[in-house]
Order: structure tokens, then sequence, then C-alpha cells
């Protein structure tokens, strides 16, 4: 996402990562922006000065199994963003929970809602764009769904393949960027 916001004209980037490796990766690319380690769910990452006009949290959230965590994240969320500003949520929003499970739980749309009105943050806008990497649980029973569903199979199997090759930070890094 960092190419994309500059090419946007965004001058000012502060990545957060919960990996060393990824912050230590990004730093290196992008040596003009600040990253940090650190964990969205504590309160120690951020300068509470420290305000934004946007603040991303893309394919996040639901790695975030803990509602007590998720709870402490949106908080965390609704004080990074200078008053006027956006959160950018990327998650399955589907209309039943997902989860959860060891590392995944996808929330409905309704508890994002209940949690980000509890901070003072409000949703302006929803727009679909999970269409292949989706939760089984978040497609319909059409032929569409039943389209996404195998492909989901299909792309579950070769990041298995994937991953049985190369260690999976490296993996993580060659989907993630």
């Amino acid at each position: 996402w960092i190419p994309f916001w500059e090419r946007y004209g965004i001058s000012k980037i502060v990545g957060l990562d919960i990996t060393a490796v990824s912050v230590s990766s990004l730093q290196k690319k992008f040596p003009q922006f600040k990253f940090i380690q650190g964990d969205v769910c504590s309160e120690s990452f951020f300068s509470q000065e420290e305000t934004f006009d946007i603040v991303t949290v893309f394919d996040v959230l639901f790695h975030i199994v803990n509602d007590t965590d998720f709870h402490h994240a949106v908080s965390n969320l609704s004080r990074l963003v200078r008053r006027g500003g956006w959160v950018l949520i990327i998650d399955g929003f589907g209309e039943n929970p997902y989860g959860p499970f060891h590392h995944e739980y996808h929330r409905t749309y309704q508890q994002y809602v209940n949690e980000l009105s509890r901070t003072g943050l409000q949703p302006a806008h929803v727009e679909p764009i999970f269409f292949a990497m989706t939760t089984p649980i978040c497609v319909s029973n059409n032929e569409w769904g039943q389209f996404v569903s195998k492909s989901i199979g299909t792309m579950l199997r070769i990041i298995a393949l994937a991953a049985s090759r190369q260690p999976l930070a490296k993996l993580n890094h060659l989907i993630g960027f």
C-alpha cells in the first residue's frame, strides 16, 4: 500500500506491523518513511499527541481473535485518527461471524458498528472488495458463491504448496507486498 499512498502525494507515512521482519523489510524498501514494530492492541505503541488524517487497518483486525484485544485495538484507532479524519478498515463484514479460530475471527458488520460507536467513530461507507479472498461463510449459495468457494480452495492449495517450499515469513512478503 505504500506505493499507492505515494502516488496520491502522501508525504508522511508511519507504518505499524507486529513482526520485526516486516518492519525491517519496509524500512529498507521505503527509508523516507517511519515503520514501527508494535501491537495495535497495546496502548503503548503510539504517542498520544500524534494523530493522523488517515489510519488504515487493512487485513489486520480479523486476526485479533480475543474480544478484549479487539476492543483495545478499535480504541487505539479512534485515538490515532485526527478529528474529521478517516479510519479505513478492510475485513469481511459478513452477515454471520466466522470464528474465532486460532488466528482469525471475521466479525459482522453490526459487531463493527457497535465497537466503532463506542469509541465515537461511525461507518461512512462500506464497499464490497473481498470476492476471491473471503471465507466461505461470507459468500452466498448461488452460482457465484460456489465459484468463489472453489476459487478459495484452489488459492489455499497454492498457498499451502508455496508455504511448504519456503519460509512463511518470506511467503508473507510475497503475498503482501
